[in-house]
């Protein structure tokens, strides 16, 4: 196993970045909606983690210098005619990922939309 592979294997995940269930069903759908010209094309992938308050799943990319990528699917179930979609974040590192992801944590345990908002003490 390669270093960042281990390092994404034992990165903690928070709200609202998760590991799936099951990998094969986001990475089909990725298949599905990239078009020639896309980053990914005909890349090979390991889904690793979703966002599950957006449709963003977090692959690894065999191959490729910049080995994390997050997508933002359009769950179309189709090709997609612009290889600008779905969009796509790169980076570079496991840490990198680990901030971003920290971030997006802030922001949904702060937003009360989110169901995620700050807990509350009961009976206040």
């Amino acid at each position: 196993m390669d270093v960042m592979r281990e390092a994404i294997e034992s990165l903690e995940f928070v709200e609202p970045w998760a590991r799936p269930a099951n990998r094969e069903p986001l990475e089909r759908e990725l298949k599905a909606e990239l078009s020639a010209g896309h980053p990914l094309y005909g890349a090979t992938v390991q889904a690793l983690a979703f966002k599950f308050d957006v449709d963003d799943v977090l692959f690894l990319i065999d191959g490729t210098p910049s080995r994390l990528a997050s997508v933002h699917l359009t769950w179309s179930g189709r090709r997609e005619a612009d290889p600008r979609w779905p969009t796509t974040r790169f980076f570079d590192s496991v840490e990198t990922f680990r901030e971003a992801m920290l971030a997006d944590h802030q922001e949904y345990v702060s937003d009360p939309d989110s169901g995620g908002g700050a807990p509350t003490r009961a009976g206040s």
